[in-house]
């Protein structure tokens, strides 16, 4: 998979007993040799506060109309 290719996957709940589809962007530069990728969930819900790990596109951002909103 080529990094930003957006995909649909399967992401664990926090309790690993259910999952759900969900959109998430390929961030890897390259598979590992086993085919493993890095991927990053894509979400409409802003939790408050934001994570040191979240990124938010906010609809004034450039790159905004590329999320299909």
């Amino acid at each position: 998979m080529k990094r930003g290719t957006l995909v649909l996957t399967v992401f664990p709940f926090t309790n690993l007993l259910s999952s759900k589809r969900r959109p998430a962007l390929v961030v890897s530069a390259q598979e590992s040799p086993l085919g493993d990728v890095i991927m990053a969930f894509v979400s409409s819900v802003v939790p408050i506060p934001l994570a040191d790990t979240d990124y938010l596109i906010d609809a004034i951002h450039p790159d905004f109309p590329r999320s299909g909103w």
